[in-house]
């Protein structure tokens, strides 16, 4: 994916904000006993959910390789940055070294597991 499939999404993403954003102070504008926590409550899920979550999607593979074009929003300009690594995208989720490091321990208590079992049936024969 080129950098104007990263551009065309992370517009996609800003509007889908921008629209609830828009829809959220409009309930907030019709009903008259809304109180400002509302909007407080709003602006949090935002910050704590919804932003992440999208920053998540944008930073993690399989969307990003190596690095991404992005928005730096208060400066309002375009600048590359490192993705995420997979620990930090998938922390429940082993990585390659974590699976190398399984297979070869497996794999060598399975060798000292064969010779001891091996030796005991050599022994046994004679």
């Amino acid at each position: 994916m080129g950098s104007s499939g990263s551009c065309r999404k992370d517009l996609e993403a800003m509007k889908m904000v921008t629209e609830k954003t828009h829809r959220v102070f409009r309930v907030i504008e019709i009903k008259e006993d809304t109180r400002l926590a509302d909007v407080e409550t709003y602006w949090d899920w935002l910050v704590e959910v919804k932003l992440p979550e999208l920053t998540k999607e944008l930073l993690c593979p399989p969307v990003c390789h190596e690095t991404i074009k992005g928005i730096n929003c208060t400066t309002c300009k375009k600048h590359a940055m490192k993705c995420l690594s997979l620990k930090t995208c998938y922390p429940d989720e082993m990585d390659i070294l974590d699976t190398v490091i399984l297979l070869a321990c497996s794999s060598a208590l399975s060798i000292v597991a064969g010779g001891i079992l091996c030796a005991t049936e050599f022994r046994r024969k004679k």
